[in-house]
C-alpha cells in the first residue's frame, strides 16, 4: 500500500509538472512569436505575486514575468529576449 501511494504521488507530481510546462509554453508563445509547441520553458519562480520564467525558442532565450492575483490565473505576460 505504501508503494501505491508513494508511486501515486509521483505520477501526480509529474503530470502536474508536464501540464505547467504547457501552460508555460502557451503564455510564451505571444510574446516571444512563436508557436506554442517550440516554446520551452523552464525555470518558474513565484514571488510576490509574480511568476518568472525562462522561455527558449529558435536558439534565443527570453526571460519572461507575469503578476497574479489568484494562482493560476496569470494576467499579462512580457518576455524579453536575453539579448537585447
Amino acid at each position: 500500500m505504501m508503494r501505491f501511494l508513494m508511486l501515486s504521488t509521483c505520477v501526480l507530481f509529474l503530470s502536474s509538472c508536464a501540464y505547467n510546462a504547457k501552460y508555460f509554453n502557451a503564455l510564451s508563445s505571444g510574446s516571444t512569436g512563436c508557436p506554442a509547441e517550440q516554446v520551452q520553458t523552464s525555470n518558474y519562480q513565484d514571488q510576490d505575486k509574480v511568476v518568472t520564467w525562462t522561455a527558449q525558442c529558435n536558439g534565443v532565450t527570453y526571460y519572461c514575468s507575469g503578476p497574479y492575483h489568484h494562482p493560476g490565473e496569470i494576467e499579462s505576460v512580457s518576455c524579453k529576449a536575453a539579448n537585447s
